[in-house]
């Protein structure tokens, strides 16, 4: 019996001695796994901390994301405006272009008439510039307001005798820039210094009488002016001034405002004394 006790405590110790093997191996095991527990745990509350870095980045990149999202909108918004505005100037360009060549067109349409002018007016220069030296004497074409200036000089510079048979002579001492007024006055102003003045002006004609006339004759008869109104019925539609026996003036300009300054008139200069003996023998006719 001590014998089987014996044996079973022997078998006893040696089961308790295996089995605190394997709780010495378990424990062990455990601190291992207790260790390696630690470590998980820290390495989640890194894996934790991470993220939750990780969750804000990406909330900041959402939002970063919705504002690139609205400056792609807005600046596609101004890509189109843009583009429509290119549109909208690439058709006027070319507008302006179609533009450009119709006067362009035109512009070397009137060179060209301009060029031909130039050499008709050229060639009338010579031809008269020939018949001058052929008539030898001076004429000039006095067109519109050019006879006015041309004259009124003519008549500053008179130094012996004018005379002047004319269809329609105006004064008008309350106008200040009338200019028939002041080819009026130079003939008072030519008498003062002494030089021979006669006029002519028509009064009787075909037609009645031309009492605008007499305002004219009335001021030249008070001033001293040798003058005389022609009323004969024969109508004398002369616009005649001879100045110093060697200038002699012919053509339409009556010496009226309208004649003078806003009508289209024309007439001419010739410096001739053959000429103005002969205009001189005519006005002695009147």
């Amino acid at each position: 019996m001590i014998i089987g006790i014996g044996g079973g405590y022997v078998f006893s110790y040696g089961e308790i001695s295996g089995l605190q093997s394997e709780i010495t191996a378990l424990a062990t095991e455990y601190d291992s796994l207790n260790v390696t527990c630690n470590q998980l745990a820290t390495n989640y509350s890194s894996l934790e901390a991470m993220y939750s870095q990780l969750q804000m980045t990406c909330g900041n990149l959402n939002v970063t994301y919705h504002q690139l999202l609205s400056d792609c909108n807005f600046l596609q918004s101004q890509y189109s405006q843009l583009q429509s505005n290119h549109d909208s100037l690439n058709s006027s360009y070319y507008g302006l272009q179609e533009a450009y060549g119709l006067l362009d067109e035109n512009y070397n349409s009137l060179n060209l008439a301009y060029s031909e002018l130039q050499g008709i007016y050229e060639e009338a220069v010579d031809r008269i510039a020939e018949l001058e030296q052929m008539l030898e004497y001076e004429v000039y074409a006095l067109l519109d307001q050019e006879y006015y200036h041309s004259v009124k000089s003519d008549l500053q510079n008179a130094n012996e005798t004018i005379l002047v048979a004319m269809y329609s002579m105006i004064y008008d001492p309350d106008d200040t820039s009338d200019w028939a007024n002041d080819l009026i006055r130079e003939l008072v102003y030519a008498k003062d210094r002494g030089v021979n003045v006669t006029v002519i002006i028509e009064y009787r004609t075909y037609w009645g009488y031309m009492n605008d006339n007499l305002e004219a004759y009335d001021y030249l008869l008070a001033t001293g002016v040798t003058v005389q109104l022609d009323e004969d019925t024969e109508t004398d539609h002369l616009k005649l001034v001879v100045i110093d026996d060697s200038i002699v003036y012919v053509g339409s300009h009556n010496w009226s405002e309208s004649g003078l300054y806003y009508n289209r008139e024309t007439s001419v200069k010739i410096v001739s004394e053959d000429i103005a003996e002969g205009f001189k023998a005519y006005f002695g006719t009147i």
